[in-house]
């Protein structure tokens, strides 16, 4: 089944190898991260929280409000190979976890080759080759393949509540939450849902222990990111976050009917003033 899984994921990425760098909307703007966060490292900044270089060399607070986890990850391994191959390793990496993930996350009702199929839709799902070729969020990639290994975690829960699955848990969830905001935020909710779906399983724990298990398990992400997610919280008012949420990147803007889904023509681009 790994060699299955292997050559199945191979066409996500195989593109990869064809080129320096692809296109995207995102562009190279991912590989001067990369530079920066080892600008960072070398003058003495572990977390990288400022990027020294951008916003014409005043500097800016990147990795103060946006994840870094991903950026550590490419950073580390660009010491032993180019920055662009480090992003292609990350994002094979990421392909193959989001497989395996989907697969094992399957296989707690279903068998082998259902287990399979799910996690074909999971690798191949629109928005998540999209979110790869089209918008170039790796971090958000990387991060969709961790998320079923998050939801797996939790679901077992409803088997054992000991220390071991409460702290396995805890850094699956804690590794979201410092790989990908809106992942982390939207995830927060799938996990909470699973939580519910695990408490009520018959054969297992009671409903007590594994709603108490769950809580334990949020309290170690918690604690484990907490050195991204506090600061950040004690710094949004010394930036205009309000902004994300005003103009073009207000969310209503882009929300489509449901007819809209279905339908043979583009929907109609919201109309935003002075653009």
């Amino acid at each position: 089944m790994a060699l299955v899984l292997l050559a199945s994921g191979a066409p996500v990425w195989a593109q990869l190898l064809s080129v320096e760098w692809f296109d995207s909307h995102e562009g190279a703007s991912y590989l001067a991260r990369v530079v920066e966060v080892r600008e960072c490292w070398g003058d003495g900044m572990p977390s990288a929280r400022w990027f020294p270089d951008l916003a014409g060399g005043r500097g800016y607070p990147f990795l103060s409000f946006y994840a870094p986890l991903s950026f550590w990850i490419a950073s580390a391994v660009s010491f032993v190979t180019e920055i662009t191959t480090a992003w292609k390793l990350v994002v094979i990496g990421a392909t193959y976890a989001g497989l395996a993930g989907a697969y094992r996350l399957a296989r707690n009702g279903l068998g082998p080759l259902p287990s399979l199929v799910a996690a074909w839709f999971y690798a191949y799902a629109p928005y998540h080759l999209r979110d790869l070729w089209t918008r170039g969020d790796l971090a958000e990639y990387t991060a969709m393949g961790v998320l079923p290994w998050a939801i797996h975690s939790v679901l077992r829960l409803a088997r054992d509540t000991g220390p071991g699955p409460v702290l396995r848990a805890g850094c699956w969830i804690g590794a979201l939450a410092i790989m990908h905001n809106v992942l982390a935020f939207l995830g927060a909710g799938v996990l909470a849902a699973v939580l519910g779906v695990a408490a009520a399983l018959p054969d297992g724990p009671s409903p007590r222990r594994v709603l108490r298990a769950g809580f334990l398990a949020a309290l170690v992400a918690l604690g484990a990111s907490m050195f991204f997610w506090l600061p950040a919280l004690a710094e949004r008012s010394w930036v205009h976050l309000e902004r994300l949420r005003e103009g073009h990147f207000e969310i209503a803007r882009h929300f489509v009917s449901f007819g809209d889904l279905f339908a043979f023509t583009r929907p109609a681009r919201a109309h935003v003033p002075g653009r």
